[in-house]
């Protein structure tokens, strides 16, 4: 049983939020701070199976200066388990939830509804607030219809609470944690082990090493004599077995108490217990740990065959290489059950369909949250309908998906925890741009949240400005294009046809003048006498001379035109640390675009 939707309210910084097409791999991406965790950790309250506790004081929404938890609106989640045509409700779910089920016939167009049954649905609702008449702070369960009022009568019993147990682990891991504490799910595996049937030969085989540990050992005997001495002082016996020493517990229970995982790796002879190696190696563990207590002991625990794991994870890529993250992102997909996952590696998001992508951001203290449409929001979603018709309705075509992929996923992943991204033509922009608005903004533009797409081709902007639209992810975007005639038209077609109006977004389009490309702009900023002085003073004079010199018969200007056709990226990182370095003066466009960048992100 899976959750299509969630609705939080009131907790953290999640003020109001609703989520719905949750599928089985949720990528929950964004900056710090934005409300991943609390999303996270309040379905920990709402479902935990294990290590749950209440919310306090301070996971109540803050609204004002003169907030007071006992008077604030309940912390609430509300959440819809839902079946599809092609996942239906167990006979057991239907058995076990028959006086809460509720239907949904207005999914299925008017012409399939004699093929196709309704789609059910249970909507569970969790509460949180203080109660005065109590004094104390109260948590709530129930079942709700679609309009909110609870189903009377509709107990949140445990057995029903099986079908969906909540699991979560914390940005914090810590292997020695793990395995010594009782509860976590190292130790829930390994208490898991009955031992009864052979408890008899395991407690001789446990008194013999007792007794080779300790009975001829001079420190122990002399131990165990001065232990011996409390009966003196205190009311214990003093006689034989009152009072004694065991290496290793007797009680079926403790066996296992101190068992370890060791790793040798390949090019090493030493056999060390997890705990002792990197942090790396212990988060990798730690995740291999909880598959196996899913696979392993949660069926033994829970008498339920139908139970579908949630599981909540913080960032499990922390501490891992690039390699070893996009391996774990592996793993996590075949782990059985739903998954919500925050993160903020590239390499996790290469790995993922970005229509998994939860994008969340921060507006005046709230939590917003974004995601991909599949669909074109015109399009009325339902079931049933010929194929061609949600092929024919995609909100990005194939060939967008494709440049979404390779150019954002590849190579521009951070956009995703972006404040603003600026779309250029290729790498020499972004990196002339991002030398130069450092110098004018007086920060990185990683600093600000800024990030610089360089596209190939102004042929490529449309994906990205689509899935920036506010139907979409609703990010901030600034272009940054060439200006000859024919460049010009395709940008503004491209805006046009991802459904912008022109008018109101061409002051985020910045066009160098007319006729040029960048290295045409700072050569006529600059001077091209400068420019070539700027080159054969630098790190490239012998390639320079060498292509000069291959061309007697062609001037001055022609030369360093070709020469940059050719050299475009290293020449144009070389012109723009000349300008920082000499102080001069910015070219008028770039100034243009720091401008609108402070102007945009409403920096001081």
């Amino acid at each position: 049983m899976h959750i299509h939707r969630i609705e939080i309210h009131n907790f953290r910084c999640l003020k109001h939020i609703d989520v719905n097409d949750l599928g089985a791999m949720n990528i929950l991406i964004g900056a710090n701070n934005s409300g991943k965790t609390a999303f996270i950790e309040v379905l920990h309250h709402a479902l935990g199976y294990s290590g749950r506790n209440a919310p306090t004081e301070d996971d109540f929404f803050v609204d004002s200066k003169a907030f007071n938890p006992k008077k604030s609106e309940p912390i609430r989640v509300i959440i819809e388990f839902r079946e599809t045509p092609d996942s239906r409700f167990s006979d057991n779910i239907n058995n076990d939830f028959l006086d809460i089920i509720q239907y949904d016939e207005d999914i299925i167009p008017d012409r399939y509804k004699d093929e196709i049954e309704p789609i059910r649905y249970i909507i569970l609702k969790y509460e949180y607030s203080f109660n005065k008449s109590r004094s104390r702070y109260i948590e709530s369960w129930c079942f709700i219809k679609k309009d909110g009022s609870e189903i009377i009568k509709s107990k949140v019993s445990n057995s029903r609470k099986s079908y969906f147990p909540y699991f979560l682990m914390k940005a914090l891991r810590d292997a020695s944690d793990e395995v010594k504490r009782k509860y976590s799910n190292w130790g829930k595996l390994k208490y898991s082990v009955d031992y009864s049937n052979k408890q008899e030969k395991l407690k001789k085989l446990v008194d013999r090493i007792n007794k080779l540990l300790i009975s001829d050992e001079n420190i122990l005997s002399n131990l165990i004599s001065e232990i011996m001495k409390i009966g003196d002082y205190l009311d214990f016996g003093k006689g034989p077995g009152d009072i004694f020493l065991r290496a290793m517990s007797d009680r079926g229970w403790e066996y296992l108490d101190n068992l370890n995982v060791f790793l040798r790796s390949r090019d090493s002879f030493a056999s060390i217990p997890l705990e002792k190696h990197g942090m790396g190696v212990q988060n990798f563990v730690i995740l291999f740990i909880l598959n196996a207590y899913l696979d392993i002991a949660l069926p033994i625990s829970i008498e339920n065959k139908e139970t579908t794991p949630i599981i909540g994870i913080e960032e499990p890529e922390a501490h891992l290489h690039p390699q070893a993250q996009r391996a774990i992102f592996r793993m996590l997909s075949d782990i059985k059950g739903q998954k919500f996952i925050s993160t903020h590696s590239s390499h996790f998001l290469r790995e993922s369909d970005i229509y998994n992508f939860l994008l969340f951001k921060m507006d005046s203290g709230k939590t917003l949250i974004s995601r991909i449409p599949r669909y074109k929001p015109s399009f009325d979603i339902k079931y049933g309908y010929p194929d061609i018709w949600y092929k024919n309705n995609l909100f990005l075509n194939n060939f967008e998906q494709n440049k979404i992929k390779r150019y954002m996923l590849y190579k521009n992943a951070d956009i995703f925890f972006s404040k603003l991204f600026i779309l250029c033509e290729g790498d020499s922009e972004k990196v002339f741009l991002e030398i130069l608005c450092e110098h004018i903004l007086g920060k990185s533009l990683a600093q600000l949240g800024v990030s610089i797409i360089p596209c190939d081709s102004n042929t490529n902007y449309k994906p990205f400005l689509k899935i920036a639209s506010k139907e979409s992810l609703n990010l901030l975007w600034i272009i940054f294009s060439d200006s000859d005639k024919n460049t010009r038209n395709k940008v503004e077609n491209q805006v046009r046809s991802s459904e912008y109006d022109f008018e109101k977004v061409k002051k985020d389009i910045i066009f160098l003048y007319k006729g040029q490309d960048l290295e045409k702009h700072y050569i006529r900023e600059l001077g091209s006498s400068l420019v070539i002085n700027i080159l054969r003073d630098s790190y490239m004079r012998n390639d320079f001379e060498k292509f000069h010199n291959s061309k007697p018969n062609s001037s001055e200007e022609q030369i360093l035109k070709d020469f940059l056709k050719k050299y475009k990226i290293p020449a144009a990182e070389i012109v723009a640390d000349y300008i920082v370095s000499k102080k001069l003066t910015i070219p008028r466009k770039v100034k243009q675009l720091a401008n609108r960048i402070n102007s945009k992100l409403k920096l001081r």
